[in-house]
């Protein structure tokens, strides 16, 4: 009954959607026994340009394979979203964007234990690499750290990957504001689009969602979090420029009525390189690093990034900056 009840809503939302995006998917008709058919659950590991990506993927996916979300505090923890949450019984999992401490990396590990034991039990579970919003046209995975340790600990599992293009350049993405948009404020900015439209006749965005299965080189076992982060962001960006383009549409049926996309400032005298160096103090830092990364023999140099060269992520970067204040002007 539940199922049924649950269906119903769904169709429900997507005539609800429809009358301000035009989405279209591809790949649907991929997820079948014979692409799926590793002794695991799915892992569905999609891009996230938008606010509005994950509703949409469960508007058209949840109903079929009943896949459990990892959320971040901030969604996990809205009140209007609580009912929801509980029907498909989301996990939560802290953030590290403004602090990190022992109590967020052991909830941290609890949230992707409990999603690597389900996977193993035949559960299916939807993870955002990337970890949050994409800041620029492009998805950056960096150091992120979360597919790995899952693919890791379940090399048998099924994934599906899912690129959503479109909603770069709308208010539920970085691109107006260069940060995260509030959800509650930018609905309620969509609503009275929609009623200044007179409901049915809002201008559409055009929403392409691809699903692929299981897809062919993708890095699994004894892979690095380099290697699969940096697959990710290739199959990701998939564009004739190698990122989204910018989609801006009107707020108006009657007028042309655009909204100016974020421009990054550019900040002056940061290319310099400061004051030199001590070998000494050199050999310290990159000793903490190989620490960190328990790779007591990596090669470094300067040049390297720490994210995308090495694979540290927000855990470990956080380590690092910890100790570099402790021990340094």
């Amino acid at each position: 009954m539940l199922a049924l009840f649950s269906t119903v809503i769904a169709y429900f939302l997507r005539a609800v959607i429809s009358l301000r995006y035009s989405v279209e998917i591809r790949g649907m008709d991929k997820l079948t026994a014979e692409r799926l058919h590793r002794k695991q659950g799915i892992l569905f590991m999609p891009n996230h340009p938008a606010h509005m990506d994950p509703p949409l993927l469960f508007l058209y996916l949840w109903p079929k394979f009943r896949m459990r979300p990892l959320e971040t505090d901030y969604v996990f923890k809205m009140a209007f979203l609580k009912p929801f949450n509980r029907l498909i019984r989301a996990i939560a999992l802290p953030s590290f964007e403004h602090a990190v401490n022992e109590y967020k990396i052991k909830r941290a590990e609890k949230a992707i234990r409990e999603i690597a034991e389900g996977l193993k039990k035949g559960n299916h579970f939807i993870v955002y690499p990337s970890g949050g919003l994409k800041a620029t046209a492009k998805e950056v995975l960096g150091g992120a750290s979360g597919a790995h340790e899952l693919l890791k600990e379940c090399p048998d599992a099924n994934v599906v990957l899912i690129r959503t293009t479109g909603f770069w350049g709308s208010r539920f993405s970085k691109a107006l504001s260069g940060q995260s948009p509030n959800i509650l404020l930018t609905l309620k900015e969509g609503c009275k689009i929609l009623l200044k439209n007179l409901i049915f006749f809002a201008p559409r965005r055009k929403i392409v969602i691809e699903l692929e299965p299981n897809p062919d080189g993708m890095p699994r076992g004894n892979a690095t979090r380099v290697e699969l982060n940096r697959f990710l962001e290739s199959w990701y960006n998939r564009y004739p420029d190698g990122e989204e383009p910018l989609q801006l549409v009107s707020y108006s049926r009657w007028k042309e009525e655009l909204p100016e996309p974020f421009q990054p400032s550019q900040k002056q005298g940061l290319n310099q390189r400061g004051a030199p160096v001590s070998d000494e103090t050199r050999r310290k830092i990159y000793n903490e690093i190989k620490r960190i990364l328990e790779k007591p023999d990596l090669a470094l140099d300067p040049e390297m990034s720490l994210a995308f060269d090495l694979g540290m992520d927000s855990l470990n970067i956080a380590e690092f900056i910890t100790y570099l204040a402790k021990n340094f002007d």
